[in-house]
């Protein structure tokens, strides 16, 4: 059965069974740039979602799900789009001496090119743009960047007509995370300036829906529990934030320790561990093997 990954925190239409989370929404809004910029006749934009964030892997993406409030009645538009997905080592992007952003290049995969569809009535919010993908992505772990093109097009939407995409923010200022959304408007062309790539604080709320796949990374921990453990490179990754984690050697000494937090460095480590977490009253210890 086809699940969406998403904040757990909210709710939806029940009509397939929401799962996990991916990120977090804030009270952000914005008309003109992430994910699609209908203003423009061409845009590219380019997201890195950490796989932190992800929280779900050794699935199919199957499709997309974005979100809006309409500000005009009547605006009924249809535009061409054309959705990419690549794996990624990049947790931002990168910004050189001359305030240039550095897009990223790598083997895209088009999981979805063809029309999508914003309507509304005024000042109707939450609405939802499910977009199913054409070609399934296997998503294997680590973090993943998703390039969303809105193909070029003369007929563009004036300000008042445009939706407000909702966004979140979950890095603060100075965190090198927080520099994870590039953007790319023209009205005139669609080959790349960098001098004109523009750079985003605000990721879009973001929502994909999957199917389970039997290979793949490996998931370190198995368990009934909405609690997933998963290693990247040196890092050992949460499925949630918990009040207190703890990475204990089996001869009983405490090799990492902390509170509030998804992750745990375990870079100088190997072997078989036992990890300690406690979360909202609750005690959970599991056995991790840290590659």
């Amino acid at each position: 059965m086809t699940q969406f990954l998403l904040d757990l925190g909210r709710k939806f239409h029940k009509l397939q069974k929401f799962n996990g989370l991916l990120n977090k929404e804030t009270e952000n809004l914005t008309s003109w740039f992430p994910p699609f910029s209908f203003n423009d006749s061409y845009s590219n934009i380019q997201v890195i979602y950490l796989d932190r964030e992800m929280q779900k892997i050794n699935v199919k993406l199957t499709g997309i799900q974005l979100r809006y409030d309409a500000k005009e009645e009547g605006v009924n538009y249809t535009t061409p789009v054309r959705i990419s997905i690549m794996n990624t080592d990049k947790n931002y992007f990168h910004i050189d001496e001359n305030y240039n952003v550095h897009m990223l290049d790598g083997d895209w995969k088009t999981v979805y090119e063809g029309d999508i569809t914003v309507s509304g009535k005024e000042n109707e919010k939450n609405i939802p743009l499910v977009i199913p993908f054409k070609t399934e992505y296997e998503y294997k772990g680590g973090n993943i960047a998703v390039r969303y093109e809105r193909l070029w097009n003369d007929v563009t939407l004036e300000e008042s007509q445009l939706p407000l995409f909702h966004l979140c923010s979950i890095y603060s200022e100075g965190d090198p995370n927080y520099n994870r959304t590039a953007i790319f408007r023209s009205k005139f062309t669609q080959e790349i300036d960098v001098t004109k790539v523009g750079i985003n604080f605000w990721t879009p709320f973001t929502m994909f829906s999957y199917t389970d796949i039997s290979s793949g990374v490996e998931n370190l921990v198995s368990s009934k529990e909405d609690f997933r453990v998963y290693q990247s490179g040196s890092m050992l990754n949460f499925s949630k934030t918990v009040d207190m984690a703890q990475l204990i050697s089996i001869s009983g000494v405490v090799v990492r320790s902390a509170h509030q937090v998804d992750c745990l460095a375990v870079s100088g480590l190997g072997g078989v561990y036992l990890l300690k977490v406690e979360n909202g009253g609750k005690t959970v210890t599991k056995k991790v093997v840290i590659k």
